[in-house]
């Protein structure tokens, strides 16, 4: 998926190349010429930098299909007040391997264990020089009788631990619940209020 972010980062990279060549190759025609280089070169590492920054193609996918699906759901599907107090939380953890960064790389590991601790609940393997990261997601379980029959409503998954999760929930109190009312199991929570609490503390 080519998004108007990637056609402009590309474009201000090759931008950016094309210039510092050219006026690498017309330094004694042109004036100042070293100048232009300069802010070529800065805009190609710009372009880069920018590259980096944009989600993948399948994390775009995800973004939009959720876009989709609350629109739907705000649009033509049902609405309920959630008590978060009793809202049952459900907790996975588990370590990711990310890609090492050359910083890592150059480590002196000497005669250190495998697995060494870093900063942000991260740690890095020696063997394989891959950066892994202590992950802990979870989701809220609610249940309401919809129609005359028990629901069980699951959220979003949530970047949270079940501490700090119940600790917000309880500031909060109650949010909104969009679902399908034919097939309920389509729903999604309003949980916005848990950037803007963790941002606010």
């Amino acid at each position: 998926m080519v998004t108007k972010s990637k056609i402009l980062a590309y474009s201000m990279l090759t931008v950016g190349v094309l210039g510092a060549l050219f006026f690498n190759n017309n330094m004694n025609l042109i004036p100042y010429t070293i100048v232009y280089k300069i802010l070529s070169i800065i805009l190609s590492l710009v372009a880069i930098v920018y590259l980096y920054t944009i989600p993948p193609d399948s994390k775009l996918r995800e973004q939009m299909q959720l876009k989709y699906l609350i629109e739907g759901l705000k649009e033509k599907g049902a609405t309920l007040k959630v008590d978060l107090r009793q809202c049952t939380i459900l907790e996975n953890s588990f370590t990711e391997a990310l890609e090492a960064r050359p910083m890592f790389e150059a480590i002196a590991f000497g005669e250190l264990q495998n697995i060494i601790p870093t900063d942000d609940n991260q740690v890095l393997d020696k063997t394989t020089k891959t950066k892994l990261e202590n992950v802990t997601l979870s989701i809220l379980v609610y249940e309401a009788e919809v129609s005359g029959q028990q629901r069980k409503f699951y959220s979003q998954v949530i970047n949270k631990d079940r501490a700090t999760l119940m600790f917000l929930l309880e500031a909060q109190k109650y949010t909104l619940l969009y679902y399908d009312k034919n097939n309920p199991s389509r729903c999604y929570f309003v949980l916005d209020f848990l950037d803007n609490q963790e941002t606010s503390m």
